[in-house]
C-alpha cells in the first residue's frame, strides 16, 4: 500500500487522474465523414441540373434563333409562299434545331411545334408606352421556342440484397428564348 501512496503524493494532492481518451476521435472522424458524403452528393447532383439547364437554355437558343433565320428568308425578296406557310416552315425547323441537343446524359430535348413554337409581332401601345406582344398575328416578327427536357441523375440505395441498386431521379427542365426579327 505505501508504494501507491507514493505515487499519489508524487502527482501532487488534490489532482484527478485524466481519463483516457485514446480513440476518441474515430467515431467523430467517421460522422464527419458521412456529412462530407452527402454534401458531396448534393454538389454532384446540384452540377448535374445546373449543366442540363445549361444545355436546355441552349436547345431554345438554337430553336428560336434557326426559326426566325427561317422566317426570314420569307421575308426576302421574291419569296412567294405565304406568311403561315413561313410559319410552318419556322416551327418546323425549330422542332428539328431542339431535337439535336441533348440534356445531361440522354438525347431527351423535345420540342412541340404548335405548343412550344410561338410566333407574332410586337406592337407599341401609345397610351401605355410599352412594346405588346400579340401571338398569331401576322406579319409575323416575333418568335419564342421552349425547349423541354428531361434530366436524369443517378441515385444509389440499398435493396434487400445488400446491394446498390442505381435509380434515376428524373427532373424536368424548361428553357425558354425570344428573338426578334
Amino acid at each position: 500500500m505505501r508504494p501507491y501512496r507514493k505515487l499519489n503524493r508524487s502527482r501532487g494532492a488534490g489532482t484527478r487522474r485524466k481519463p483516457d481518451r485514446r480513440g476518441s476521435i474515430l467515431p467523430m472522424a467517421a460522422a464527419m465523414l458521412v456529412v462530407v458524403f452527402a454534401f458531396a452528393a448534393f454538389t454532384v447532383d446540384f452540377g448535374v441540373i445546373t449543366v442540363a439547364k445549361g444545355q436546355m437554355q441552349n436547345a431554345a437558343d438554337a430553336s428560336a434563333h434557326a426559326a426566325m433565320l427561317e422566317l426570314t428568308d420569307a421575308l426576302a425578296p421574291g419569296y412567294a409562299a405565304s406568311q403561315s406557310t413561313a410559319a410552318a416552315n419556322a416551327r418546323e425547323r425549330a422542332v428539328e434545331m431542339v431535337g439535336r441537343f441533348r440534356t445531361a446524359d440522354v438525347n431527351s430535348t423535345i420540342a412541340d411545334a404548335n405548343r412550344d413554337v410561338r410566333l407574332g409581332r410586337r406592337s407599341f401601345d401609345e397610351s401605355s408606352g410599352l412594346w405588346v406582344n400579340e401571338w398569331g398575328v401576322q406579319p409575323i416578327l416575333f418568335g419564342t421556342a421552349v425547349a423541354d427536357g428531361v434530366c436524369c441523375i443517378l441515385t444509389s440505395r440499398k435493396s434487400r440484397s445488400l446491394l446498390r441498386e442505381r435509380h434515376c431521379k428524373l427532373v424536368n427542365l424548361q428553357s425558354r428564348r425570344s428573338v426578334d426579327l
